[in-house]
């Protein structure tokens, strides 16, 4: 009876293909999905023997086409019979009905699939218009080559009704790839009082091109939060507003490239030259992305002449050295709010590329804690830099989490505070280690900017998460959530 159960047991991730097909027919590419739970109860499809799931979907418009197959499946009464439920009387019919579902194995791909997926596909409507006819929806916003591969990156508001339904015909990719997505606002457009919700929404689609013809690569969702003016002349999308990234995706052959970078660049390039755009920030993302928007940012902002001219100071005043003294200031005071209005981040964002930057110029020589006890005495300038990079991030942690550190024993509130500095110092390096490492293979389709001969001197460090890695409201916190190093951001 054991083995019965287990030969119709089976883990969905397991079953489960994606295809990516040319309109020749031919299979691009073939991979499996990262998460399942949302589609199939458990994680695992049951009553069936040897079950095989092949989602098809053409390559460029992703149209999608559904292949079923498997040795055997059970009766309503075998899978009762083999899960040990046999209830007499009127609840029988409810156990029936409750078996029924669970081998309905086309059920949970229909809530995210279009009915015509699960017809038996014809050669002409697979293959539609020839090869080289076809063209993404809305305009193309980004091209470049990476290892080969020519790619270009589209975007276009979901008014469009091709781009809309390019999405909704992957929708089923959300809850695969990005852990608690959901694909609800799409359902707006179906409702003639909440379409005005879709005309908020943007998809950037990122294409590999291969004589003229198109395979997608990965994608991005955007939605606006438009903010109301006291000027009556104004229409809603006239008003200032923040873009906010919900869904960020790229498929499995294209992830641990550069594709991520691109198209995170692509998409806030575009934001960036929108004059209504006044904040980019991202909704719930996971570690991995966490990574990416920190890599993205950080170059952007060494290339911002301000940015780069920021230093700490090299030596220590002897007022400074009294326990009595109060802590320096070590930025510009405007600074913060100059660099978040002109490269549209939350604050908190900046000032967490400032400490990285800060950081950077510290060689890894003098980033230790033994080298700064007799701060005083120190005659290198590095060291003392390093002092004051301490004193900037403990500062910071104290402020943020004031009340918290009153509820602490007092004997314990500067050990508390030098371990989070600790941890951010260790992520941190962790972070520029990423960033150097990918300056130099060409992430940024730039070896030399931002970074250049300097960047080849880079060492591996070990990452520990930074306990104070908590954002500012407009920007939903940090969550740590399925950690690949391209697919990231999701609702």
């Amino acid at each position: 009876m054991a083995q019965d159960f287990a030969d119709y047991t089976n883990p969905a991730i397991s079953v489960v293909k994606i295809n990516l097909v040319g309109r020749d027919g031919n299979a691009h590419h073939t991979f499996a999905p990262a998460i399942t739970e949302s589609i199939y109860e458990k994680d695992h499809i049951f009553g069936y023997k040897s079950p095989k799931i092949h989602i098809s979907f053409r390559a460029d418009d992703m149209r999608p086409s559904v292949s079923i197959k498997f040795a055997k499946k059970l009766t309503v009464q075998e899978a009762e019979k083999l899960l040990g439920v046999q209830i007499p009387g009127e609840a029988a019919d409810q156990v029936a009905d409750e078996a029924a579902k669970i081998l309905d194995i086309e059920g949970p791909l229909r809530e995210y699939l279009p009915e015509d997926a699960f017809a038996e596909p014809s050669k002409d409507a697979m293959q539609g218009v020839q090869d080289g006819a076809w063209t993404p929806p809305g305009e193309k916003h980004h091209e470049y080559t990476f290892e080969g591969r020519q790619m270009q990156v589209w975007g276009a508001s979901l008014r469009d009704r091709r781009a809309i339904a390019i999405l909704k015909n992957m929708k089923i990719l959300i809850p695969m790839f990005i852990e608690g997505g959901t694909v609800d606002y799409l359902d707006d457009d179906d409702v003639p009082e909440h379409k005005w919700t879709i005309d908020r929404w943007k998809v950037f689609l990122l294409y590999q091109v291969t004589n003229s013809t198109y395979s997608l690569a990965g994608f991005c969702t955007s939605y606006r939060l438009p903010i109301p003016t006291p000027n009556a002349a104004l229409l809603p999308n006239q008003y200032p507003a923040r873009e906010r990234i919900s869904q960020f995706i790229i498929l499995p052959p294209y992830q641990h490239s550069a594709h991520g970078i691109h198209l995170y660049n692509a998409v806030t390039a575009t934001f960036l030259a929108d004059p209504l755009t006044f904040e980019i920030t991202v909704e719930d993302p996971n570690e991995a992305f966490d990574y990416l928007r920190d890599y993205c940012d950080f170059h952007r902002l060494l290339a911002d002449a301000e940015f780069a001219a920021l230093a700490l100071p090299a030596r220590i005043p002897t007022e400074d050295l009294k326990l009595s003294a109060p802590v320096p200031t070590l930025l510009p005071p405007t600074i913060i709010d100059t660099l978040s209005r002109r490269h549209k981040l939350i604050a908190r964002q900046v000032q967490r590329l400032i400490e990285l930057k800060l950081l950077r110029d510290v060689p890894a020589s003098s980033r230790n804690t033994a080298r700064i006890t007799r701060k005083g005495r120190t005659a290198s300038a590095d060291d003392v830099r390093f002092y004051y990079w301490r004193l900037l991030v403990k500062e910071r942690v104290y402020v943020r989490n004031f009340d918290e550190i009153g509820m602490v024993e007092e004997a314990e509130r500067v050990p508390k505070i030098e371990s989070s500095a600790d941890a951010m110092q260790e992520q941190y390096d962790e972070l520029l280690t990423g960033y150097e490492r990918r300056v130099d293979e060409d992430y940024f389709g730039d070896a030399q900017a931002n970074g250049g001969a300097e960047a080849r001197k880079s060492k591996k460090r070990r990452m520990v998460i930074d306990d104070d890695d908590d954002d500012d409201d407009d920007d939903d916190d940090r969550a740590k959530r399925v950690a690949t190093e391209d697919l990231v951001a999701g609702r």
